[in-house]
């Protein structure tokens, strides 16, 4: 295999420093010959290359069809040297990285181009790269545009950019996220939805989102959920959002309770388990006791009831009369809006009871594996959607989409976020660097350290 070797000589000061003021020195050292380093390692492959296929400058010897081709003629034979152009990648993040792009001449219709440059995956009037555009799009799914532009910026060896620039970026590579369906097929699927400031409809737009959960393991001793997003709608109906979703087969369904969602999940799944979620349950009982005029104080000892009959109860049967029972009195003290609540909810609240295989364990009641009880995988993605979108400003639909499907791609889809931003495979060796020698030695004033 050909080698690139570089021959690297440092001076540097002897005097004694501080451990602080040897840090800033060798940043500032970075900052300088890593650009040096790479635009040198690119002229020694170029020449590597092209010496290769053309043979020398001096002793031109053709080696067979090249694996490039003439941009105008096609031709995959007949070229010879001719000298370099300079080129400049303004924004990496390794700063801004100015090298030479090595140039052949086409004898069959003399059009001189530089050849390497599809190999290096170099576009015609590129200045950024991907894996910084990638960069910048990562710190923008935590933070503003503005303050994601400020953090790359200063980042050490980075170039500079501007929250223009990241949008843009964010908008075109957003806008090819795709979320696939099969992962949701034979497994759980919990859905939820929550409103963004978004759109011209002043409480904002609907973002409905659905994720499944692959599997259940232990990372440093906490438990931990494997999860991945299959559906992601922004101001679209539940029977938009999850028509990708009609050819799987779900193990169950996790909801909230919403009516459209409910009707949607019946039409496409009407063999499949539903689940009310638990958490939910009795926090929206409050909702109907005040529209039953019933105080907070007064509604909080029947939200007490439901919770602790829902989970305590030794049977399934046992927790269905309790149920039955509490419903009932409701209904007898005149608490209709409550009363009608518990008797719509009531076919999918022990669900998690009558099939109870699933990928939880541990829970009182059974000594098998447990069925997800609530939607609370997903609404900790609720929460970080809501801190990251409800910043003061209105976004416009797409802007949101964009955004939102990329973090999640980002979490929990490595390999399509990879794809998006044609990033090498970080769990693949890219190769070796050998330091062959190192020698010090004291030069008066000066320490002299030379790499080969």
């Amino acid at each position: 295999m050909p080698e690139v070797k570089i021959h690297l000589e440092l001076i540097l000061p002897a005097e004694r420093l501080s451990v602080n003021a040897l840090i800033a020195l060798f940043q500032q050292l970075l900052i300088q010959l890593v650009p040096q380093l790479v635009a040198a390692w690119l002229g020694a492959w170029q020449d590597l290359e092209l010496t290769r296929w053309l043979g020398s400058r001096w002793k031109p010897a053709q080696q067979g069809p090249t694996p490039w081709a003439c941009p105008t003629c096609q031709s995959r034979q007949g070229f010879g040297w001719r000298g370099s152009r300079s080129r400049v990648l303004r924004k990496t993040s390794l700063g801004r990285l100015p090298f030479e792009l090595r140039q052949v001449t086409c004898h069959m219709c003399g059009q001189v181009f530089a050849p390497l440059a599809e190999l290096l995956e170099l576009e015609p009037y590129q200045v950024s790269t991907t894996e910084f555009r990638a960069r910048a799009a990562e710190s923008v799914c935590q933070v503003s545009y503005q303050r994601a532009a400020t953090m790359v910026s200063r980042a050490p060896l980075a170039a500079s950019v501007s929250a223009m620039a990241i949008h843009a970026w964010v908008q075109q590579q957003g806008a090819q996220v795709v979320f696939e369906a099969e992962p949701a097929d034979a497994r759980p699927l919990i859905l939820d939805g929550t409103k963004v400031k978004a759109g011209s409809h002043q409480r904002g737009v609907p973002l409905n989102l659905g994720m499944t959960l692959l599997e259940r393991t232990t990372a440093g001793g906490r438990p931990q959920l494997l999860k991945r997003v299959v559906a992601l709608g922004v101001d679209t109906s539940w029977a938009t959002t999850l028509q990708p979703l009609a050819r799987v087969r779900p193990e169950r369904v996790t909801f909230d309770g919403d009516p459209e969602l409910e009707t949607v999940i019946e039409t496409l799944w009407p063999e499949t388990p539903l689940q009310r979620c638990l958490w939910h349950l009795p926090h929206q009982l409050y909702r109907a006791l005040w529209e039953d005029r019933v105080f907070k104080a007064d509604s909080q000892p029947i939200q007490a009831r439901l919770t602790d009959l829902v989970y305590n109860s030794p049977t399934v049967e046992q927790a269905q009369a309790a149920y039955q029972a509490l419903q009932d009195e409701l209904a007898l003290e005149g608490l209709a809006h409550a009363a009608y609540y518990l008797r719509d909810a009531q076919p999918h609240v022990f669900t998690f009871r009558e099939y109870p295989e699933g990928i939880f364990t541990e829970r009182p009641w059974t000594a098998r594996c447990q069925a997800l009880l609530a939607t609370s995988p997903l609404e900790r993605e609720m929460r970080e959607i809501n801190r990251r979108t409800d910043n003061g400003s209105r976004w416009s639909v797409p802007g949101v989409r964009h955004l939102v499907g990329l973090d999640l791609v980002r979490r929990y889809d490595v390999s399509q976020w990879q794809r998006l931003w044609q990033l090498p495979d970080t769990l693949q060796p890219l190769g070796s660097v050998m330091i062959l020698k190192v020698q010090a030695e004291t030069l008066g004033p000066a320490l002299n350290v030379k790499t080969t």
